[in-house]
């Protein structure tokens, strides 16, 4: 299964690391006092705690679901108070996930009945949770 799917996480890769640039390049052009090196490096020692998954490919993609969820949490909490193009912007990242999660959702649906094989078999992937990395 994860092997069938292995060029749709290649997408998401540069997907959220998109998401990340576009959200620092958003703070800075607001005039937020923002050190991208800083903000990087932070984020990349949230990273570096996060546990190698070493899961069945069901259990990842359920991770990454839940991972969706909480960025349009996060994106609906930051909306409170933003500026009408912040607004907006956060309602983008926000629509984007939700495309994300149904397509993620179709996978565990399509393939919650078949045996799920390790996903690969040394470290894949460190997942963090998306609060973690702005709580950082």
């Amino acid at each position: 299964m994860f092997l069938e799917y292995h060029e749709y996480l290649g997408e998401l890769y540069g997907i959220y690391e998109g998401l990340y640039d576009d959200v620092v390049e958003r703070m800075i052009g607001l005039g937020i006092d923002a050190d991208p090196s800083a903000l990087t490096k932070a984020a990349a020692d949230k990273a570096e705690e996060a546990e190698v998954y070493d899961g069945d490919a069901l259990g990842m993609f359920s991770y990454l679901n839940d991972c969706e969820k909480e960025i349009r949490s996060l994106a609906e909490g930051l909306n409170e108070g933003a500026t009408f193009g912040s607004k907006n912007f956060l309602q983008g990242i926000a629509d984007e996930s939700e495309k994300r999660s149904y397509k993620l959702g179709q996978i565990l649906k399509n393939d919650s009945g078949s045996s799920s094989p390790k996903a690969y078999s040394a470290p894949i992937l460190r997942m963090v949770k998306p609060s973690r990395i702005i709580g950082a």
